[in-house]
């Protein structure tokens, strides 16, 4: 009984020799804490939680529980804070960032999350004065909106772009003026530095012109689109989008004279992905028997023709149409501007995964396949080397093409793109257009029309006035 007394005894002792320590060692990371010795106190505190709190298992609980030493948990975060507060005042704005980070790892800590943008922006301007255009660049677009930081982005490219021009690196220059078109001069120099690429090119080079978000990051602006040069003809270059730059439907019409793509391209895509002086070098196409475009798809004769092989015809989605894409390149079908009559199958020609250029259109099984999904966007255009357009639209065959003769059926009536006259332009001011329902008979016979039809213009309500007259 006495052995068991004494023991105990001992047992108390130590406890109480343990907690004195401890909280001596506590009162020692207070003041070491009001001193500013944030990281001697951080290491105490850190010391204390380790031996004093941590995971225990409790009584009928299933998991370990977290125990804190007094507020050894709130004081380490105290620390952090001052710490962090500290760096960013001396500058040191990449330590106090992965403090504050730290901070908010753990859920909101008072304005953390606002002076990790601090940080950013503070560096970012640390790096324009030490001429770091790249990095600069990196953190401000990485800040999007926040205070000027889309200002500062600009500057940031402006300066990077005009970097890689002066070493004639032009594809990099062009990425980077695309990212603040419209920003002092950026727009001129855009096409300063695509001459030489229009200059030299010869088929089956890639050029650069115009811009078209493909990154899947709108926040640090477009990117240059990336042309084939499929045909060069003395002053005009036949250009194919290398990438599939969007999904879109073709819609109702299956028609290219009617379809909402072909407007989609010569309005929207058109205005935003070139500026007014690169619009200016394109030429207008002929594209059917009854329409010119400035903005086109190409042919289904016209993608076999200028493709040898199914390989090279193949379609790859940029990390924008394919949000999901990994490192590797992901293949998609793609329209044509044809329309088939097949037996076994009417509707749009498109290009499939494989390259393979599919004549039958729809498939027989499945009614409308096409007609009601999204299907890749490759564009094409006809730019002037020398900048000279013709007001007369020009027809495919200068690149050993003729437009008609891939629509094998009648002419009927539609309008150009541009129209004019106050007339919409997708009837032509007639306020009829053409629909098609590809091999489903009975989908057309419930909406009261027979597989090929003429029926109200969707675009104007069947009055025939463009937008601007309505």
């Amino acid at each position: 009984m006495k052995r068991l007394t004494i023991l105990l005894i001992l047992l108390l002792t130590l406890t109480c020799l343990l907690c004195s320590c401890a909280s001596s060692d506590y009162k020692e990371a207070e003041a070491l804490l009001a001193s500013g010795d944030y990281v001697a106190a951080r290491t105490i505190y850190e010391n204390l939680q380790a031996s004093r709190g941590g995971l225990v298992q409790s009584a009928g609980q299933p998991q370990p529980v977290q125990v804190n030493y007094r507020d050894c948990n709130v004081k380490i975060a105290r620390c952090n804070y001052l710490e962090a507060e500290d760096l960013l005042a001396a500058g040191d704005f990449a330590s106090a960032r992965e403090l504050y980070q730290l901070l908010e790892e753990n859920g909101p800590y008072e304005d953390a999350a606002e002076k990790i943008f601090r940080c950013n922006y503070l560096e970012g301007e640390a790096c324009l004065e030490k001429m770091d255009y790249l990095h600069a660049f990196a953190l401000f677009s990485a800040l999007g909106e926040w205070q000027d930081a889309a200002t500062r982005t600009q500057e940031a490219a402006y300066a990077l772009a005009n970097q890689f021009a002066a070493n004639e690196n032009y594809a990099e220059a062009l990425r980077y003026f695309a990212k603040c078109r419209g920003y002092k001069q950026a727009d001129a120099l855009m096409l300063q530095c695509t001459e030489p690429m229009l200059q030299n090119a010869q088929v089956g080079d890639s050029v650069f012109y115009g811009v078209y978000e493909q990154d899947g990051n709108p926040d640090n602006g477009p990117e240059p689109i990336e042309w084939v040069v499929l045909g060069k003809s003395e002053d005009k270059l036949c250009l194919f989008s290398q990438y599939i730059l969007d999904r879109m439907k073709f819609g109702r019409s299956h028609y290219w004279e009617g379809c909402s793509l072909r407007i989609w391209l010569n309005e929207e895509f058109l205005t935003a992905s070139f500026t007014e002086q690169e619009r200016a070098r394109i030429q207008p196409m002929i594209t059917s028997l009854e329409t010119h475009d400035t903005v086109f798809l190409l042919s289904a004769e016209e993608a076999r023709g200028f493709y040898a092989s199914n390989e090279a015809r193949v379609g790859y989605l940029t990390a924008y149409v394919n949000p999901l894409n990994s490192d590797e390149p992901k293949e998609g079908p793609w329209w044509t501007r044809s329309v088939s009559t097949a037996s076994n199958g009417k509707g749009v020609v498109i290009v499939e995964n494989d390259g393979n250029v599919r004549s039958a259109g729809c498939a027989p099984d499945v009614p409308n396949e096409y007609s009601k999904m999204k299907v890749g966007v490759r564009p094409a255009i006809c730019v002037s080397i020398s900048g000279a357009v013709t007001e007369e639209p020009q027809n495919m065959n200068l690149f050993g093409f003729d437009s008609n003769t891939s629509l094998d059926r009648e002419p009927n009536m539609w309008g150009s793109t541009g129209g004019g006259g106050g007339k919409c332009i997708v009837c032509n001011g007639t306020g009829s257009v053409r629909y098609y329902y590809g091999s489903s008979d009975l989908e057309a016979w419930l909406d009261g029309y027979d597989s090929f039809t003429v029926g109200p213009c969707t675009s104007c309500n069947g009055t025939g006035k463009g937008e601007d007259t309505q």
